[in-house]
């Protein structure tokens, strides 16, 4: 009772964030030693005036596409497939990714991870094993997508887990997706 306490709220925010990318936060509760329950979720209305920006913003847009056919044990396996788009009105270089298991499969149940194109060439470097549920692919490199285009890539990795561990790709935060806009040819 009477008393203050600080929270501080960090978030990974892009540079060229959307203006209608509104979130709020709300405080469900706090105990006596101090512990919150935060609860973030996606505002349905904004409290304030917002103005669109006159231009679509750049990035790139990942799409999880469905297994061709169930993984199994092995080297060399895909794991994953996804479609890289190029939004907006410039090119943009993608420098790295990284993808979030939401399955059961963690850190050493997959081996020499890497993404590859749709020709089978490998396009990053190898992650000897995922950080826990997450993997971070550095493209090498780095992967221009020329504005509109798409590309379809494979995520191949060495499974060394049982059959009872699941794989489910996503890619959490727009922030997962390193990539800049170029500038000149």
């Amino acid at each position: 009772k009477c008393s203050t306490t600080t929270l501080d709220v960090l978030s990974s925010i892009s540079t060229d964030a959307a203006v209608e990318g509104l979130h709020s936060f709300e405080l469900l509760s706090v105990d006596t030693a101090g512990a919150a329950d935060l609860k973030i979720m996606a505002a349905s209305a904004p409290s304030f005036a917002s103005v669109k920006a006159g231009q679509t913003q750049d990035g790139i847009t990942v799409e999880i596409l469905s297994l061709p056919r169930p993984v199994s044990w092995g080297s060399k396996r895909v794991v994953g497939r996804f479609v890289l788009e190029s939004t907006g009105r410039r090119d943009q270089q993608i420098t790295a990714i990284t993808f979030t298991n939401g399955g059961s499969a963690r850190g050493q149940d997959l081996h020499q991870l890497y993404l590859e194109n749709s020709r089978g060439q490998r396009i990053s470097t190898f992650a000897s094993a995922m950080d826990d549920d997450r993997v971070r692919l550095t493209l090498d490199p780095p992967l221009k997508l020329a504005r509109g285009a798409e590309l379809t890539v494979q995520l191949r990795a060495d499974i060394r887990a049982s059959r009872s561990r699941t794989i489910q790709w996503t890619v959490e935060e727009t922030a997962d997706v390193e990539a800049h806009a170029c500038t000149g040819k």
